[in-house]
């Protein structure tokens, strides 16, 4: 993948050398979702990290009414889906499209064989 534009700063990659941070992007592929999509679903299990190229998507929390109650909402540069990789727990938030909106997406997998090489990419991201 292509590094996102100058304007769009990633939260997850501040601190990484630049060419660190072409190799965590270089991994990604790039999804679009249309309004009101569901791009992951609270209690699924996941293995996937997401950067919000374009657009916004709400993060949604179930209520014990099991009505959706939205806790904020994310935009370019800002990422979700973090949690599962670290703790291996299921999705703790459904997170959804607000308009046309589109994510980088990093597995796991990926991620780990990146860190096997460059150790200390691991170690300033973690």
């Amino acid at each position: 993948m292509k590094n996102p534009p100058e304007a769009v700063k990633i939260e997850f990659l501040e601190g990484l050398p630049e060419n660190d941070v072409s190799r965590v992007l270089d991994l990604a592929t790039r999804s679009a979702y249309s309004d009101g999509q569901v791009i992951i679903a609270e209690g699924e299990e996941g293995d996937t990290l997401f950067i919000v190229a374009s657009g916004r998507v709400s993060v949604e929390k179930a209520t014990i009414n099991r009505k959706l109650e939205t806790l904020t909402t994310l935009g370019p540069g800002e990422c979700f889906g973090e949690l599962t990789l670290v703790d291996r727990q299921p999705r703790s938030a459904t997170i959804r499209a607000i308009g046309q909106a589109e994510v980088y997406r990093i597995t796991l997998a990926d991620l780990n064989a990146l860190f096997a090489q460059n150790p200390e990419i691991q170690c300033r991201l973690l």
